[in-house]
């Protein structure tokens, strides 16, 4: 999700898995070890309440988008203060979601992203919800929006200072550290693609990544049974990564309607540290 948690090894734990439902953002095949990292929020309030629900981003092209329903009477939704997402007080009238509590009254809040929050390398890349002639693109962000089916969509821009990264293909041979990846890429008419920004195959325990990932994706157009996944990052099950930090924000693994796709920012199918991060807008279709 937009928040940092942390869960153990050999999969996520029951209560960290709501950080990743709606927007797919991270997908794990059986037996992957990854572990999330951080403290975005508290999962003994989570497990201690009767029910408060926070899913992930979706997109406009998928159709997530967060949710948070359930009652709670005694809870003001809170994240860290490192989670790019700020709570505020809405009306009936205009709320992204609402709590309800144990007497039936509802209570309403809205949800904005901190643009100082969304970056792990802000000498690299700075975001703003308004364009400017300096922009280097932009990321559409689907939330949830009075119980309506449609939502609310907002745009955030980015602008970088300097080339992206160059998409790595099986040659993880060394740490990664205060890097941007965006829009690169792998796509095919006729056949499987892997890791929009980085595909790894081999073992490197030893190799630490620290980087943005931003609107990178792995699509494949062949109408014979092909698959997409991991829109930024490939992990294949004889693969291993040591830890990543860093956000991942509008990458998406997409493929024809004939096959499946998954894993809109990573897709594990070996073993991954640690990840620390924030989850943003990420999707498979």
């Amino acid at each position: 999700m937009s928040d940092r948690t942390k869960s153990a090894a050999n999969g996520l734990p029951e209560q960290e898995q709501i950080q990743d439902k709606a927007g797919e953002a991270i997908q794990h095949e059986q037996n992957a070890n990854v572990r999330i990292a951080g403290a975005g929020y508290n999962p003994e309030q989570i497990n201690t309440k009767p029910l408060l629900e926070i899913k992930d981003f979706g997109s406009p092209a998928r159709g997530g988008h967060t949710t948070a329903t359930g009652y709670a009477a005694d809870i003001v939704p809170t994240l860290g203060e490192d989670s790019v997402i700020r709570f505020g007080e809405g009306t009936a009238d205009n709320y992204n979601f609402k709590t309800t509590d144990t007497d039936g009254n509802d209570k309403y809040y809205t949800i904005n992203l901190n643009t100082d929050k969304m970056t792990t390398v802000p000498d690299k890349v700075q975001w703003s919800d308004t364009v400017s002639g300096s922009s280097t693109g932009h990321v559409k962000v689907k939330l949830p929006y009075n119980d309506t089916t449609d939502g609310q969509t907002k745009t955030y821009y980015y602008t970088t200072n300097g080339a992206s990264s160059a998409r790595i293909n099986n040659t993880l041979s060394q740490s990664i550290t205060n890097e941007v990846f965006y829009g690169q890429n792998v796509t095919s008419s006729h056949s499987n693609v892997y890791g929009g920004a980085i595909y790894n195959s081999g073992s490197h325990s030893d190799v630490s990544i620290n980087a943005d990932f931003i609107g990178n994706y792995a699509s494949s157009s062949s109408s014979y049974y092909s698959s997409s996944s991991g829109g930024a990052i490939y992990n294949n099950n004889h693969g291993t990564i040591g830890d990543i930090t860093g956000d991942f924000i509008g990458n998406y693994a997409s493929s024809s309607d004939y096959y499946s796709s998954g894993g809109g920012a990573i897709r594990n199918g070996g073993t991954i540290g640690d990840i620390t991060g924030d989850f943003i807008g990420n999707y498979a279709s």
